[in-house]
């Protein structure tokens, strides 16, 4: 007497089916940790970078002081406040990121004052 699961056709009809699914646990592991990714840090950096592409729509020589402060509010640490400016450094009416070295400069404009906590992190970093 032969056994159900013997049989050549069953063995390979389970061996498809493990690998269909263990395809379809891939595929949702992959979209459930692409989503939590997404939903955490894209909202944050969305408000920051918002702030940075307002200001850098604003023509040269209009003042662009309110949305360059709110960087101060909505950027919640010096990198992602520098990621925003190297990406939109019209904000600032410059053609080009000045660089690091010139980075205390820029943040002082808009930390002056302000306690956020960009402002507190960068005077932490002695920007």
């Amino acid at each position: 007497m032969t056994w159900a699961d013997d049989r050549p056709e069953n063995k390979r009809a389970t061996r498809i089916f493990w690998f269909v699914l263990l395809g379809i646990v891939i595929a949702i592991a992959a979209v459930t940790v692409q989503v939590v990714s997404d939903s955490g840090t894209k909202d944050e950096a969305s408000s920051c970078v918002t702030a940075f592409e307002e200001a850098a729509d604003i023509p040269a020589g209009d003042n662009a002081n309110g949305p360059l402060l709110r960087t101060a509010r909505e950027c919640t640490s010096v990198d992602e406040w520098t990621r925003a400016f190297q990406d939109n450094p019209a904000a600032f009416g410059l053609a080009d990121y000045p660089g690091a070295a010139d980075l205390g400069l820029y943040l002082g404009t808009v930390c002056d004052g302000q306690s956020t906590t960009l402002c507190q992190e960068a005077a932490r970093k002695g920007l």
